[in-house]
């Protein structure tokens, strides 16, 4: 797999499809850029798919010990996104941990996309899940596939001290009192039973956020394998008709 080097990490990528449209998408903890294939498999007939691992995890390589805070995150997506060459009009789709780093970069004006969609995730993210809560919630997760949850579970346990340590960074995040400064709209999904944000938080969020929305689907911390095609209807009603009646408005 290709590489490029970010802050001296080796960061693996990987690109799919083509055309004029893009879309970067951004996995969050204990998982790695395999987790979005199904919607790559969906977008990629009509955009051109990127996905990257983060440091540490998937097949990249955390070379020198860096923080996982959002601000340090936002400006390595930056980074990712300026090396990939990503100069077309693009939508970032965007996991948890990985979606709070994407709207830190929107936030301070590092990365502009068209719009982004948000899993599991809020501005404010007083994160109670602890590395013992994923495994469990994996292991009671009844609408994933057994191969999905065996993958995931290999995935949990092999990076352990990087999940620890992220979940850890992230375990107060308030980006509440700049979310008002978030122009691009946001479409925030979450899954009913995850562990990571709550139907109130979302709501809240979308309050402080202009152009924004949020929508609950029968899933949990694995939305994109629980129930990818609830996923994927989601994301293009917003595409293609959310987006353009906020442009009528205007």
């Amino acid at each position: 797999m290709p590489v490029i080097v970010i802050a001296a990490n080796e960061i693996s990528y990987d690109t799919q499809g083509q055309g004029d449209r893009a879309i970067l998408f951004i996995h969050g903890i204990g998982a790695d850029r395999t987790v979005w294939k199904p919607l790559i498999e969906h977008f990629s007939k009509n955009y051109k798919c990127y996905r990257f691992d983060w440091k540490g995890f998937g097949e990249s390589r955390l070379n020198i010990d860096s923080s996982f805070s959002c601000d340090i995150l936002a400006k390595e997506l930056k980074s990712i996104i300026d090396e990939l060459n990503i100069t077309t009009d693009f939508y970032i789709i965007a996991d948890n941990a990985g979606a709070l780093a994407a709207i830190q970069a929107d936030i301070d004006d590092l990365v502009h996309s068209k719009a982004i969609i948000v899993i599991n995730a809020a501005d404010k993210f007083k994160m109670k899940a602890k590395y013992k809560q994923l495994l469990k919630s994996l292991a009671d997760n009844s609408k994933m596939k057994m191969v999905d949850k065996v993958s995931m579970k290999e995935k949990l346990e092999k990076k352990q001290a990087y999940i620890e340590t992220w979940l850890k960074e992230i375990g107060s995040v308030d980006l509440s009192g700049k979310a008002v400064y978030i122009e691009t709209p946001v479409d925030f999904i979450i899954g009913k039973t995850n562990n990571f944000v709550s139907m109130k938080d979302c709501e809240s969020t979308v309050s402080r956020v202009p152009k924004s929305r949020v929508v609950q689907i029968d899933a949990g911390d694995y939305i994109m394998l629980e129930n990818p095609q609830a996923l994927i209807q989601e994301i293009e009603d917003f595409i293609t008709k959310y987006i353009p009646s906020l442009q009528k408005k205007t």
